[in-house]
């Protein structure tokens, strides 16, 4: 269990109240939004949950961007989806 003062995910300090996590994950959350974005303006209809679940399981995806998706996927009570196979 992380305190108050530090990042849900890692144990860093957390950058404020306003965000659960440190000033890396709080940045690699912000990009995911941001390509969250692109996606849904390409896709069309694309839920944030399911975004969550696909770039969570590309080997393109970076470690704390995945460690984003897999935190706000288990925060809204999803289970995690197999990663690709490399």
């Amino acid at each position: 269990m992380h305190s108050k003062t530090t990042c849900s995910i890692c144990k860093r300090q957390r950058i404020g109240s306003n965000s659960p996590y440190c000033l890396y994950h709080d940045l690699a959350l912000k990009k995911v939004k941001e390509g969250y974005e692109v996606w849904k303006g390409a896709l069309g209809m694309l839920s944030w949950e399911r975004y969550l679940e696909i770039i969570f399981t590309l080997n393109e995806t970076g470690d704390w961007a995945k460690e984003v998706a897999a935190h706000e996927l288990v925060s809204s009570g999803r289970e995690l989806p197999q990663p690709a196979k490399t």
